[in-house]
């Protein structure tokens, strides 16, 4: 499952449009990837620090299971549109915001682990 953990927002938004960037960056994900919405999970975290807050955007992508469909070029297009998604919501309501960095961390199951809990059992997914 795909985390998408965008950082650095300014505190000063209406939960509206926290919740809106949220949705969009869920369906830019889940059509680039071809996955569920259910499969997909947005994060908002805030930050200990406010100086600064929304002059850049950062947006890491983590939990992006090695598949052979996954090619680098997948890669850089879900990069790309999430950026593009997170700009658009930069320009409407961050209007500080300089830049928008989004950074796909690597991941491979087979080798870093990993386990999921549902419904009181371990499944393999």
């Amino acid at each position: 499952m795909p985390v998408i953990s965008v950082s650095l927002l300014p505190l000063d938004l209406h939960q509206e449009e926290y919740e809106g960037l949220v949705e969009s960056v869920r369906e830019t994900v889940t059509r680039v990837l071809e996955l569920k919405e259910t499969d997909v999970s947005v994060l908002l975290p805030s930050d200990l620090c406010n100086k600064g807050l929304g002059e850049e955007i950062i947006v890491s992508i983590s939990g992006l299971f090695d598949q052979p469909d996954r090619t680098a070029e997948l890669k850089q297009r879900l990069c790309e549109e999430v950026a593009k998604t997170v700009w658009e919501f930069a320009e409407a309501h961050v209007p500080q915001c300089e830049r928008v960095e989004v950074i796909n961390l690597p991941f491979n199951r087979a080798k870093d682990g990993f386990c999921a809990l549902v419904l009181n059992r371990v499944d393999d997914i």
